[in-house]
């Protein structure tokens, strides 16, 4: 059951009859929907009529959730770490943006709309272009899950997260040019070394261009 209150005043205003067992609860920026998260299904809830809008049936058990700033996309993370995107009008994915090696444990758009932040149990980082689908930074290798995530609403290059007791703060402009730097240093090794597979020669591309 989900439970709604009036976190004003301390009322407690009505109950959803949720089939499942609730992992996580994120409200739509206008305020008139709801989405819940458990093991099978992503319900998204209109408050109006207390009633459900519709589902989202993913292929693996999701494990977070966040709306776009506009309402019209909804990005998810599953328990074998993929990032999708969906279409919050339709209920249907837009796109797979990639893949971490583990669970994923925090979501969050930037204000502006066009970034997305995702993390995983092992405690990396990516930071995704939504226009482009593709990565743009990476922050990595701290070995321990990141709780949360968020972009500064006043400077979207700044994202703070936590790891165990510490909030750091990275700015992910600064980030990109060092992704940009290190792809300068390694592409003749991959376009040129034959035992580097096909695919894994183009991985700089993207960031180069």
């Amino acid at each position: 059951t989900i439970k709604v209150w009036d976190a004003k005043i301390g009322y407690h205003l009505y109950n959803l009859n949720s089939p499942d067992a609730v992992n996580q609860l994120k409200f739509h920026p206008n305020d008139q929907i709801l989405a819940s998260v458990s093991s099978d299904q992503t319900i998204l809830w209109d408050l109006n009529n207390r009633k459900q809008l519709g589902t989202l049936n993913p292929d693996e058990k999701l494990t977070k959730i966040s709306f776009s700033p506009n309402g019209k996309i909804l990005a998810s993370g599953n328990e074998n770490g993929k990032i999708q995107l969906w279409n919050v009008k339709t209920r249907k994915p837009i796109a797979t943006l990639g893949k971490h090696n583990y669970r994923i444990t925090s979501l969050m758009f930037a204000s502006n709309g066009k970034w997305l932040a995702s993390a995983d149990d092992l405690g990396t980082i990516h930071v995704w272009d939504i226009e482009e689908k593709e990565k743009i930074a990476t922050i990595s290798d701290f070995g321990s899950l990141v709780q949360s995530l968020k972009f500064n609403p006043n400077n979207e290059n700044q994202l703070a997260f936590t790891q165990k007791n510490d909030i750091k703060v990275w700015n992910v402009a600064d980030l990109n040019f060092l992704l940009q730097q290190n792809c300068q240093l390694v592409r003749h090794f991959l376009e040129n070394n034959p035992t580097v597979e096909e695919q894994e020669k183009e991985l700089c591309q993207n960031i180069l261009q």
